[in-house]
């Protein structure tokens, strides 16, 4: 086996694993990973054009996010046993941490 081989075989492990992952945070803890152990530029370009694609789907996701907001924020959906108040403070916290999430 030659390098160019390697490379190829390797690039196309690092897709099929992008192509499984649902969760943005997951994607770039991956990358994380991989961009620690590749050294080869091929494959560190490969790698740029992941987090492209992850800014694009995070984008997307704010979207959802904010729509959902506007869509309930005058009457928030509260988890059962909760006052109102609570209720609505635990549901805007957790629209929050899903946006938060991946800047960190």
């Amino acid at each position: 086996m030659d390098v160019s081989t390697v490379e190829t075989e390797l690039q196309a492990y690092i897709d099929r694993n992008f192509e499984n992952i649902t969760s943005i945070e997951d994607s770039l803890k991956l990358l994380r990973k991989f961009k620690a152990i590749l050294h080869r530029e091929n494959l560190k370009n490969g790698l740029n054009s992941k987090y492209t694609l992850l800014f694009h789907n995070y984008g997307l996701e704010i979207s959802q996010i904010e729509e959902q907001y506007n869509r309930h924020k005058n009457n928030p959906p509260i988890v059962r046993n909760l006052p109102t108040v609570s209720g609505s403070i635990t549901w805007s916290r957790h629209l929050f941490f899903r946006i938060s999430g991946p800047m960190e």
